[in-house]
């Protein structure tokens, strides 16, 4: 199960914002991690272990298969889309 905390942090086009962080796993410097603009201003921190990770001739790093480590959602996208109201039923 992911960790979800709210945050402020930089987008990708330099303006500070809240997110919702979905955090599914830990990123330590270990690891060869991107960052990714997906649908509508969401953020995806994506990559591999760089003991597991491809050194090309041109000398960039490339994942052979790649793991998603944290998605920040923006705040208000997370509220009118994830956020749902589970009714109640009475037995």
């Amino acid at each position: 199960m992911p960790d979800i905390e709210v945050q402020n942090t930089e987008g990708l086009d330099g303006i500070k914002r809240r997110y919702v962080a979905i955090k599914w796993k830990d990123i330590t410097p270990d690891l060869h991690v991107k960052k990714y603009d997906v649908v509508g201003g969401h953020i995806v921190f994506a990559g591999c272990e760089i003991s597991e990770a491809l050194k090309e001739d041109t000398g960039s790093i490339r994942c052979d298969a790649t793991s998603i480590y944290q998605v920040l959602h923006p705040y208000e996208e997370w509220i009118e889309n994830h956020v749902v109201e589970i009714p109640s039923t009475k037995r």
